[in-house]
């Protein structure tokens, strides 16, 4: 649900990594960044799992 001022919580991925010797390889492990922009009534525990 929207909030009247922040409007609607928000999921970007902003970066994401693996190391690869060329672009065709697809790797075994890679790295992830989010940025989560919650609302007040959010529970950042409830979130996370």
């Amino acid at each position: 649900v929207p909030h009247t001022y922040l409007g609607p919580p928000l999921c970007n991925l902003t970066l994401l990594e693996g190391r690869a010797p060329a672009p065709n390889f697809i790797v075994d492990m890679g790295e992830a960044v989010m940025d989560l922009r919650l609302l007040p009534y959010q529970d950042n525990g409830e979130i996370l799992r």
